[in-house]
């Protein structure tokens, strides 16, 4: 997709993009205070500890900044600052940052004031490197006082051995095992004795770190750098609003991603491989079963049809085929045409009926065949019966002509869809002839048939019929469904005319918002809208030059006045023509 492509998704669910712009922006609105909050300022001072080089196995930083965080070095904290809470949630505020290579820890505390922070840091600092000289000084001491039991405990073993050897003397020698093990034991009270020197002349206990830089309030740093939510109301939704923006764009290419349905015109022609022939503007639900091609025959709905019809006459029919074998155009007007679309609902029957409609204008004599047996709505829009109808004569029960009906408009014929099918192989086995015998009955037979993908029906007809409109409804029809069509013509072999998209959005300078700015002449000649008009057309005149002659005194009755007798009317008293919307 290019930035066109992505232009048009967005223009397209605009409303989506627009409501997550309302509901964040709301939602900041009545969420922010109107005074903004004036919180304090929070600081931040850091005391750097260093490693002792002149200490004795000093601790590593790991466990130097475990002692930082637990233990008592909180509990202590907590007592010396007066925390009322508990020692933990303090230790939590601070922050640690060990340097092994060079043997620095920094530890960082935070507060309501520069004095605050660096009371917090120097605090924690200080009872760390208490903590460690306590340690430091409680190992010095056991390792004197195990020295110390040690050399008593030799110094009575030895005594014990002298008594031994004075008891078991013989003429003044001592027994030789008895020797041996004094002397040993002399050995180890001389190699303990080294020991409680090398003790003894250790340097004092230390807590093998020292200060390298204590936290001052002059070095205190405002914390929160960076980007910051705006304090004020307008500020904040504004920034929600932003914020529902990107998230709404976000939405709408997610929605397309998981949206398969067709939703542009060139969407339609591009899922089905097919050209679109026509283009039906939406004429909404109120009109469903009208013929407004016949009524509001003035209207872009109606000039769409007659586009069709035009597509119909003129344009070569392409004859598809499976790849491999390439489609064929075949020239001239087809006498039977098929009508049928992918799914439900996508408004076949609809261009069925108006279609009839605009080929009956140009004075061909139009059958249309009801073959939707399942859902038959085609006769309601000529209002005739649905029965007898086309499944009788499948059946064999009636004539082809015996159920042909005359309608109001002039030019078409109907032979509805009848009674229900009792044998759906019906449409197989007869379907073909009938349309055989519907050829020499009219100029054009128009078949109103079921969806391809829903029913077989018009696929047994398909090879039969002339030429073949695929309906598609422009939000409703899936890209999935238009392959499958499109795969199924294919496999038949169909005779395909096009596509007619339906519910196309009216563009701005399209032909129905032309026909929006009609006068007298150009108007729709349909309804009281027409009636209307003249009306006000008589009561301009008569206002300006008085009373006009009626058809009867020009000795025209009437009632077989028609609107191409108008233009003459007014020109017979050489007077411009009112304009009735003015």
């Amino acid at each position: 997709m290019d930035l066109l492509d992505y232009l048009r998704l967005f223009r397209r669910r605009w409303a989506l993009i627009v409501a997550c712009v309302l509901v964040a922006g709301l939602a900041a609105w009545f969420t922010t205070p109107a005074e903004p909050a004036n919180d304090d300022v929070t600081y931040s001072a850091t005391h750097t500890i260093l490693r002792d080089s002149s200490a004795v196995a000093p601790q590593a930083l790991a466990t130097v900044a475990l002692y930082v965080k637990t233990g008592p070095v909180p509990e202590r904290a907590a007592e010396r600052l007066d925390w009322d809470r508990e020692p933990a949630l303090l230790a939590s505020d601070i922050t640690l940052e060990p340097n092994e290579q060079v043997g620095t820890l920094d530890i960082t505390a935070t507060g309501t004031s520069p004095e605050a922070a660096a009371e917090r840091a120097n605090v924690f600092a200080e009872e760390t490197l208490s903590r460690l000289g306590e340690q430091a000084t409680e190992t010095s001491q056991e390792s004197v006082q195990r020295v110390n039991e040690q050399l008593t405990r030799l110094q009575a073993e030895i005594d014990d051995l002298n008594d031994r050897i004075l008891e078991q003397s013989v003429d003044g020698e001592a027994p030789g095992v008895l020797s041996a093990e004094r002397d040993s034991k002399l050995r180890q009270y001389g190699a303990a004795l080294d020991q409680q020197q090398q003790v003894l002349n250790q340097p004092p206990p230390s807590a093998g770190y020292v200060t390298l830089q204590a936290a001052l309030p002059e070095l205190a740093e405002v914390e929160g750098g960076g980007f910051s939510a705006p304090d004020s109301r307008e500020g904040r939704t504004l920034l929600a609003a932003i914020i529902g923006l990107l998230f709404g764009l976000a939405a709408v290419l997610v929605l397309e991603r998981l949206d398969t349905r067709l939703h542009d015109v060139d969407e339609i022609g591009e899922a089905f491989g097919l050209p679109v022939i026509a283009e039906v503007p939406s004429a909404g639900r109120a009109s469903k079963g009208e013929l407004l091609a016949r009524t509001d025959n003035m209207s872009g709905f109606a000039e769409s049809y007659r586009t069709l019809r035009a597509a119909l006459l003129l344009s070569p029919v392409t004859v598809m085929g499976l790849k491999g074998s390439a489609p064929e155009d075949r020239e001239g007007e087809p006498e039977v045409v098929l009508v049928t679309s992918a799914a439900p609902g996508d408004g076949k029957t609809t261009t069925v009926a108006n279609l009839a409609v605009t080929m009956a204008e140009t004075g061909r004599s139009v059958l249309v065949l009801g073959c939707d047996f399942r859902r038959p709505e085609i006769h309601g829009y000529f209002d005739v019966p649905t029965s007898p109808g086309v499944a009788d004569v499948l059946t064999g029960r009636a004539s082809l002509a015996s159920v042909i009906r005359p309608t109001d408009v002039p030019g078409v014929s109907i032979a509805p869809s009848g009674d229900h099918l009792r044998s759906l192989g019906d449409v197989a086995a007869a379907g073909r002839k009938l349309i055989e015998g519907a050829r020499g009955l009219a100029d054009v037979v128009i078949i109103d048939t079921p969806p391809l993908l829903a029913t077989n029906d018009a696929s047994e007809l398909i090879p039969a019929v002339d030429a073949v409109v695929v309906v598609s409804r422009v939000g409703k029809t899936t890209s999935d469904g238009a392959r499958r069509t499109r795969f199924l013509l294919d496999r038949l072999g169909a005779p395909v005319a096009g596509i007619i998209a339906i519910g196309v959005p009216e563009r701005d300078g399209s032909y129905a918002s032309y026909y929006r700015t009609t006068t007298i002449d150009e108007a729709p000649t349909s309804g009281r809208r027409r009636r209307r008009q003249t009306r006000n057309a008589e009561t301009e005149v008569e206002r300006v030059e008085g009373p006009v002659a009626s058809p009867s005194d020009r000795g025209q009755p009437a009632d077989d006045l028609t609107e191409d007798d108008a233009p003459a009317l007014w020109s017979e008293y050489d007077q411009p023509r009112p304009d009735p919307l003015r």
